[in-house]
């Protein structure tokens, strides 16, 4: 098959600079917030780009072409399949550790709570101390649900009670583990590399 490149490129290029138009005008768009018929086209458009950039690269000879197009379809492809990257907030990150792992932990709890009691020593403080701070979050959780679920309440518990019960539990779980560890060791910070370096927090630790 031999390709005619001038006429090839005269009739494929008004799609390509329709996808290209698509990419830059969406580029700050959330996929979810665009309607059925732009996805479709941009699905369609990719798929017409992609097909050429075969033709490209097994029927001519021509680079600049093909890493046009290649790098067209990748980026319709990062559209598409939501590979683009997206910056992480600090919201994002904060509801992900109040909310989202307490909800987890509140979730598999039988699960958690089974395989300690099977699996773990139940003599060893650590275990427990661990158990505490995991089910503690899960009680996080199960506040923030009921409060949505039962009470009406669509904000759930308010952010402000929930770190305030984290750095609770998180307090508690500090002092606890000085007093598991020996008493030389109760309250130092240690120094990755340098062993035998160790500094004297106290209760600030």
């Amino acid at each position: 098959m031999i390709l005619d490149l001038h006429t090839f490129v005269q009739r494929e290029r008004p799609f390509w600079t329709e996808l290209e138009a698509m990419l830059g005008v969406q580029a700050d768009t959330i996929q979810s917030k665009r309607s059925l018929e732009e996805i479709t086209r941009l699905h369609y458009l990719y798929q017409r780009t992609a097909a050429d950039l075969a033709k490209i690269q097994t029927y001519s000879a021509d680079p600049d072409t093909g890493a046009y197009l290649s790098e067209l379809t990748a980026r319709a492809y990062g559209e598409l399949h939501g590979t683009r990257r997206e910056r992480i907030t600090r919201r994002q990150v904060s509801a992900w550790l109040w909310t989202g792992i307490p909800r987890t932990i509140q979730t598999h709890r039988k699960a958690l709570l089974i395989s300690t009691l099977l699996w773990a020593r139940l003599d060893s403080g650590w275990v427990w101390m661990v158990l505490m701070v995991t089910f503690g979050f899960g009680a996080i959780g199960f506040a923030d649900d009921y409060a949505k679920v039962s009470a009406g309440n669509h904000k759930g518990v308010s952010g402000k009670i929930r770190l305030g019960i984290g750095f609770t539990i998180a307090g508690i779980a500090a002092v606890w583990a000085m007093y598991l560890h020996s008493p030389e060791l109760s309250g130092q910070l240690a120094f990755p590399v340098f062993k035998d370096v160790l500094l004297n927090l106290s209760f600030v630790f």
